[in-house]
């Protein structure tokens, strides 16, 4: 009888750590795929702040790639503030300005949204800026997308 109840025990532990070693392996599995899908977030809302029409610059009615106006970039935050709703269905809880890296150092915060969140992931894409009130044909600078999407 003392035997049973002792191999029965041994069992019952057994399959206790057991069960507590699957459940720590699913948490950092779910942890890992939580960072993923935070990271894809963050890729997807720099896809589509480079291709909002309200930003991008052509030329003849002509999209020039990468490329963004200054005179746009000016104004699209207080669009953005206007159509909150709209803006916030495309970048949800994310913080997204332009900085001028060359010649110059202006910054035009185009959205912000962090939600009270702590944590955030940021992106960097190089882009052309087309400032159109330099000469008569327009100047092109160098600058940087920053594309921060906050998370918990």
């Amino acid at each position: 009888m003392g035997e049973n109840i002792a191999i029965m025990f041994i069992f019952i532990l057994l399959v206790v750590f057991g069960l507590i070693f699957f459940f720590k392996v699913q948490t950092a599995g779910m942890k890992i795929k939580q960072q993923e899908n935070i990271e894809l977030s963050a890729v997807q809302a720099a896809q589509k702040v480079s291709f909002l029409p309200e930003l991008r610059c052509s030329s003849e009615n002509v999209l020039v790639p990468d490329c963004y106006d200054a005179l746009k970039m000016a104004y699209i935050k207080d669009i953005a503030e206007d159509d909150s709703a709209y803006y916030y269905n495309i970048f949800k809880f994310s913080t997204i300005y332009v900085e001028e890296i060359f010649p110059g150092d202006r910054i035009w915060l185009l959205y912000n949204n962090t939600g009270g969140k702590e944590g955030k992931l940021a992106t960097q894409i190089p882009i052309s800026i087309y400032d159109p009130k330099t000469s008569a044909l327009g100047s092109y600078y160098f600058g940087i997308l920053h594309v921060w999407v906050w998370n918990d």
